[in-house]
């Protein structure tokens, strides 16, 4: 207390007992520009991204990019938890978001205290999750053909990066091609982002739609304003680009070692189940 007092009085340079901060080092260090997507490269992906991983998969991928939510906050999304009377989802605050270590899943809390919040959703995408959730049978939102949880690895794997990347690069035999290379999911985080700063959404609306923490007098001063902004930023989005068919009424090749190339439709039993493609 008297040294820091004695800095404070400019009797001595500094306080020899707090370590001084490298502030400089960090300031002079270059950030790579991350890598987002436009609207309409994102529908290409989840196009791909359907034929690999079915209709789940592509509607994972559209929900993602016109929310901006985590992957562990849509993988762990309970139907519940989607008002589509609303028009929102809600993040959970103790339940909100499904964690991986290992071979074990939880559910547990979101990233942050602020990453618990309600998220208004595109009228094209309350529409969508009408439908899919009207012919889906199970607990959880966004599953495996079986009704499990999504391992992010897995899908990282099977679907993202050759959807992504292309065929070539991600060594699959899908027939994708190379739309937005490098992209990750997260990525479609920031491509979010990226699209309500270009329509112009306020810096509290945007953090309050993402999760983002920001300073106490800023939440204090505007919080009265985000609920009201928190349309007009799903408008935002949805004025970005809106996905103009559903994936599931498509059909798509599919390769069987006994049968080779054949027409899957959705009909199909077999209709989003990557097992015997290519």
């Amino acid at each position: 207390m008297l040294l820091t007092d004695a800095a404070d009085e400019r009797l001595i340079p500094f306080n020899p007992v707090h370590r001084r901060r490298c502030r400089g080092r960090r300031s002079r260090r270059a950030v790579g520009e991350r890598i987002w997507a436009m609207p309409e490269q994102v529908v290409r992906i989840a196009e791909q991204a359907g034929v690999l991983g079915g209709p789940i998969a592509w509607l994972l991928i559209i929900t993602a990019a016109w929310t901006g939510c985590r992957w562990v906050e849509l993988a762990g999304l309970h139907r519940d938890s989607v008002d589509l009377r609303r028009g929102v989802i809600v993040i959970d605050p103790l339940v909100g978001a499904l964690h991986e270590s290992g071979s074990m899943w939880w559910l547990g809390p979101p990233k942050t205290r602020a990453s618990a919040r309600t998220i208004a959703l595109p009228p094209f995408l309350v529409a969508l999750l009408r439908e899919h959730l009207a012919r889906h049978r199970y607990e959880f939102v966004f599953t495996t053909p079986s009704g499990t949880w999504l391992w992010r690895s897995t899908f990282l794997r099977q679907v993202i990066r050759p959807a992504v990347d292309g065929s070539d690069a991600s060594g699959t035999k899908a027939g994708c091609a190379a739309i937005r290379p490098g992209l990750t999911f997260h990525g479609l985080r920031h491509s979010h982002k990226t699209w309500l700063i270009a329509g112009g959404a306020p810096e509290i609306a945007q953090a309050r739609r993402l999760g983002h923490h920001l300073d106490n007098r800023v939440v204090e001063t505007y919080s009265h304003v985000a609920p009201r902004l928190s349309n007009g930023c799903s408008m935002t989005s949805s004025a970005a680009g809106t996905p103009r068919r559903h994936y599931r009424r498509r059909r798509h090749r599919v390769w069987s070692r006994v049968g080779g190339w054949r027409w899957l439709s959705p009909s199909s039993p077999r209709w989003g189940s990557p097992v015997g493609r290519a």
